[in-house]
């Protein structure tokens, strides 16, 4: 089944990276946000594709996905914990991490944050580049939000 539903996430990306993505309907924007996010809650779909796929949408959709940012944060956190021995799963629940972490609002990177910076840590001790940029992006954010 993984190959299938890592295959859909693929085909989705490419939807969504096309120009015509920003004619899609609201609608439809956010039933791929909620499904794309429903996906990584199932452990046999926590693919690589799904991940690029949530950060994509991340990218171009950042106020519909930022409803499932909560979320998107605690399934990050558990691929993280989850996939010790994937170098791949775990880079991409970084890079996932990172992008749902640039779109959260102020409250909620207040109430997730802390959490999440102490899972990273927790799963790369002696790697400090993710964390580093983590922090950097979040303190942007920060500084963003209070302006």
């Amino acid at each position: 089944m993984e190959p299938v539903a890592a295959g859909a996430a693929t085909c989705l990306h490419a939807l969504v990276d096309c120009e015509k993505w920003k004619y899609a309907s609201e609608e439809s924007i956010h039933e791929v946000c909620q499904r794309a996010t429903a996906a990584l809650s199932e452990k046999s779909n926590r693919t690589v594709a799904h991940m690029q796929l949530v950060r994509l949408l991340a990218t171009i959709n950042p106020v519909t996905l930022s409803i499932y940012g909560a979320s998107l944060l605690k399934e990050g956190e558990e691929i993280l914990k989850g996939f010790p021995d994937s170098w791949q799963h775990r880079k991409f629940a970084v890079h996932l991490l990172q992008a749902v972490l640039a779109i959260l609002d102020k409250e909620t990177l207040a109430l997730e944050l802390p959490h999440t910076v102490q899972v990273k840590r927790i799963h790369f001790p002696n790697c400090r580049p993710p964390l580093q940029c983590t922090q950097k992006a979040t303190f942007s954010i920060s500084f963003t939000h209070s302006q």
